[in-house]
This record gives C-alpha cells, sequence and structure tokens, in this order.
C-alpha cells in the first residue's frame, strides 16, 4: 500500500484489489491448512479493511461520475433530436416556444408492465409535458433499455 495518502488512481486502487486478494487467498489456505476457523473480518489487518473501505468509496464514486456523464450525454442528444425535429415548433396550448427537456426515464404502467424508456419535453411557459419515445428517437437501443 502506498505510504502517503493522496487519492489513488483508478488502476492503483485495481492493483490493491488485487494485492489484497491475493493476501487474503493465501492466508485462508494457511488457516484451512491448520484446520483453524475463518477469522472474522475475512483475515483482514485493520489497515486493510480501512483500504478495502477507500477503495469501495472510490470506486462507487467513480460508477457514480460514469452514470452522471452518461445522464448529460442523453440529454444533450435529447436536446439535439427536438432541435433537429420540432425546430420551433410552438406549444399546442400557449402557441411559446420555450421548450425543456429531460432525461430518458422508463414509465410503468398501474399493473407494473414496464414501457418503452422516454424523455420528457416541457413547455417552460405553461408546464405542458410530453413523452418522446427514445428508442425512436434513436438515443437508447432496444438493448439498452432493457439493461
Amino acid at each position: 500500500m502506498p505510504e502517503d495518502k493522496e487519492e489513488l488512481s483508478y488502476d492503483e486502487l485495481a492493483e490493491e484489489i488485487r494485492s489484497l486478494r491475493a493476501k487474503i487467498s493465501k492466508s485462508a489456505k494457511r488457516r484451512k491448512g491448520r484446520g483453524a476457523a475463518p477469522r472474522s473480518g475475512g483475515g483482514l489487518t485493520v489497515e486493510q479493511r480501512e483500504l478495502l473501505t477507500a477503495i469501495r468509496e472510490k470506486l462507487d464514486q467513480e460508477r457514480q461520475k460514469e452514470a452522471q456523464r452518461q445522464e448529460q450525454e442523453l440529454l444533450e442528444e435529447a436536446i439535439r433530436w427536438v432541435e433537429s425535429k420540432w425546430g420551433s415548433q410552438p406549444c399546442p396550448y400557449c402557441q411559446q416556444v420555450k421548450w425543456q427537456v429531460g432525461t430518458p426515464l422508463e414509465l410503468s404502467a398501474l399493473n407494473g408492465e414496464v414501457m418503452s424508456p422516454a424523455f420528457p419535453v416541457m413547455c417552460g411557459n405553461c408546464g405542458h409535458t410530453t413523452f418522446v419515445n427514445a428508442i425512436k428517437a434513436g438515443l437508447l437501443s432496444d438493448e439498452e433499455s432493457q439493461e
């Protein structure tokens, strides 16, 4: 483990995980060979448990950043789709052209049946909202929508 407490990169975290897995495996094999019962905490030292906790937190942060990046990308694609297909089409209720676009979401019926993913387009003046099928708009494929 690096001696300083600076933030580890993703690759360094992955290497630490591999190293700890190897140590845990060796320790477990030695205990098993001696007929010893497994130790609480999986045979890890306090320092190793702290490192694993830090690794889990870092990986969770990385996953969250990636999810946010993907969401932002989908939002930008949805905005481009609305701009290219609707242009300056006014709201059918208030005749204003103040569209606001949201990220794709899955709608479900009261019986729990999941419908196709869609993204909301709302009039920024009166609030009229419509949903556009994200697959038909080319934002998601059928496979992506089922993940």
